[in-house]
């Protein structure tokens, strides 16, 4: 369990390290079913579905850069995701009701493990929100010269930094052109057994090891039940790509002839995406004129309706479900269900609209009952 004074902290900086929150013994486990890892991949010559290899990996030398989903390759990793040492912390950030995401372990050997370059974690795996956090347990001491992890206080509540360059998108900022001062950055420093949580919309990352001593983290990341992860053009298993219209060919290619596309974006007759109040993580609102014709690229037939109307019931109806806060929730359910009878019959209105639903069909389609 943790303070009061430390869940302020971290709401206020987006991190947090808790020393000593693993018991001896089972840091001791990790560390020994570690090091049996790093024994094994002597043996290892690529890349595989477990092991990440640095340059320079041999027998003789194993380089290794990252465990793969440890918690489904051994037993003491998946235990240690579900302990209470864990969890109880967890749960007073993000509530009682969890989700385990995603685990890996990362190494950085002594002389030359490399640098992490700044980045935030929503950039790789946006949710519908970001009721999510980071833990890393620390298997050897944490040092300022054996590159600890770093994070920017407060960054987690400003907007999220550009991870592209040159249109392609590449997992790190340029930190002359971030939001935030990186020199701010304060590092995780604390001996193996603590442990560091971070928030998934801060900005962090970590320089090269120059010291004698591994620094080895398994990280576990944790969602909130009501937090579900946004998928994309990328689980079509299609290339996404800068262009527009590549973009629409490609769910064009995947529809088979009969059948159509749903989508909806921003409506850009009413919401405009610039000024102070610009949302960094959208890239273009589109008007209805734009939406049409760029569907009507490829496709044979294109409808295009305005959707939602805006106001403070569709404010309130954005938050989320959660049964550790039920009066939020009611009001969230009340507030969607007035929303919904105030949306009827605004398919033709652009104003105080917040959305633009398209259909796309391809080819013959028996057309139903339109929206209203």
């Amino acid at each position: 369990m943790i303070t009061e004074k430390q869940v302020k902290s971290y709401k206020e900086k987006g991190y947090l390290i808790v020393e000593n929150a693993i018991p001896v013994a089972t840091l001791k486990n990790l560390q020994n079913v570690t090091d049996d890892f790093l024994e094994k991949s002597r043996l290892i010559k690529e890349n595989d579905e477990i092991y990440d290899i640095g340059d320079g990996h041999s027998k003789d030398s194993p380089i290794l850069r990252r465990l793969k989903n440890p918690h489904q390759i051994h037993k003491t990793y998946e235990n240690i995701t579900k302990d209470d040492c864990i969890l109880d912390i967890v749960s007073q950030l993000i509530g009682n009701n969890l989700r385990r995401d995603h685990t890996k372990l990362n190494f950085k050997g002594a002389h030359g493990g490399e640098a992490i370059e700044w980045h935030q974690d929503w950039a790789f795996y946006p949710h519908t929100n970001d009721d999510i956090v980071e833990v890393g347990i620390f298997l050897d001491d944490c040092e300022e010269k054996n590159g600890p992890l770093m994070a920017v206080p407060g960054s987690h509540l400003g907007p999220l930094d550009d991870h592209h360059h040159n249109g392609n998108f590449i997992g790190a900022v340029d930190p002359t052109k971030s939001h935030y001062d990186v020199n701010k950055a304060e590092a995780f420093i604390a001996k193996a057994g603590s442990i560091s949580l971070h928030h998934v919309r801060s900005l962090h990352g970590s320089k090269k090891n120059n010291s004698d001593k591994s620094r080895r983290v398994l990280f576990i990341g944790y969602t909130a039940s009501d937090s579900w992860p946004l998928k994309g053009i990328l689980d079509l298993g299609l290339k996404p790509t800068a262009n527009e219209k590549d973009f629409v060919k490609n769910i064009f290619k995947v529809i088979k002839p009969g059948g159509w596309a749903y989508l909806t974006t921003p409506n850009g007759d009413y919401i405009k995406n610039i000024g102070p109040d610009k949302n960094p993580d959208h890239v273009r609102h589109y008007t209805k004129e734009q939406l049409q014709s760029t569907l009507e690229s490829y496709f044979d037939r294109v409808e295009v309706f305005y959707a939602v109307k805006t106001g403070k019931y569709r404010v309130q109806g954005l938050k989320s479900y959660s049964f550790d806060k039920p009066l939020r929730t009611i009001k969230s359910i009340f507030a969607n269900i007035i929303n919904s009878y105030q949306s009827k019959g605004v398919a033709k209105s652009a104003r105080r609209t917040a959305h633009l639903i398209a259909i796309a069909y391809k080819g013959e389609y028996s057309y139903g009952k339109q929206p209203t």
